[in-house]
């Protein structure tokens, strides 16, 4: 399993029915995005929110929902079109590949809006004909719609007053901040509150928060890896030093030396 970056809600209600799960689930929304192969020690009852990278995971799908019955299966999707939702299937997780048309946007998620309402209803009523319904309550099928990080890109690509009567959620892409000025230098993948420029969570929230999106729909991802630099001057340890290639990232190092031993960090360089 991969999990390149999680998502935490800023606020939302506590869910509030019950599971079947053997720890504490979480009283915010927690989307747990899903790489490459699942885990077998993953354990769905942390999240609120599954997000596969297609449809291959379907069996995967239905194994995780039957150890908690509450959990949220989404697909991810680079376009607002796309293939017909399996059984089992809370909804869909928009990553766009290109920017989309600001006018035209909304008039294409309210339409991906109605298709969700509309079998949202048909399994309602088959569950209530057959009597096959779990007595688990349910919301509506979701569409969580990622952002950009770029302000100049908001502003130009997306109505977010207008989306935000369609989409359930929107993801605050703070895992990896980073535009053209950060060129060359070297950075954190993550930063949740600055002063100086537009490259933090905090400032994208209320950026967001001013578009019109409410902060209950508002979730920020967080990474769960490390960047590693080979700087062109070692002595160099400012904010921001020149590196000399792309950053190699990597992922849960196993302690604490073998995070010094892959980050290449020795006392008294910069962390």
């Amino acid at each position: 399993m991969t999990l390149g970056w999680v998502a935490l809600l800023l606020l939302a209600a506590a869910a509030g029915t019950k599971s079947s799960c053997d720890v504490e689930s979480p009283t915010r929304a927690l989307l747990c995005h899903i790489g490459s192969s699942l885990h077998a020690s993953f354990n769905p009852c942390l999240c609120s929110h599954v997000i596969f990278p297609n449809q291959d995971f379907q069996k995967d799908a239905g194994r995780l929902k039957a150890q908690n019955p509450k959990l949220k299966i989404l697909y991810k999707q680079s376009e607002t079109t796309g293939a017909p939702l399996p059984e089992g299937v809370d909804g869909v997780y928009i990553s766009l590949d290109k920017q989309p048309a600001k006018d035209a946007f909304p008039s294409e998620l309210k339409e991906l809006a109605t298709k969700l309402d509309d079998l949202s209803s048909a399994k309602r009523a088959k569950a209530k004909y057959e009597g096959s319904s779990d007595g688990i309550e349910r919301d509506e099928l979701d569409i969580i719609l990622e952002l950009p990080a770029e302000p100049k890109r908001l502003a130009k690509h997306y109505d977010i007053k207008s989306l935000a009567k369609y989409v359930r959620y929107f993801v605050v892409p703070s895992d990896n901040l980073t535009d053209s000025s950060q060129d060359g230098l070297a950075y954190h993948p993550s930063r949740l509150m600055g002063i100086d420029d537009i490259l933090n969570a905090d400032s994208l929230v209320d950026l967001l928060s001013s578009m019109g999106a409410e902060h209950d729909q508002l979730v920020i991802s967080l990474p769960a890896f490390g960047l590693q630099f080979t700087l062109k001057d070692e002595r160099t340890t400012c904010l921001e030093p020149p590196f000399l290639t792309s950053p190699l990232k990597f992922l849960k190092p196993r302690s604490a030396s073998s995070l010094e031993k892959e980050a290449g960090l020795s006392r008294g360089k910069k962390t």
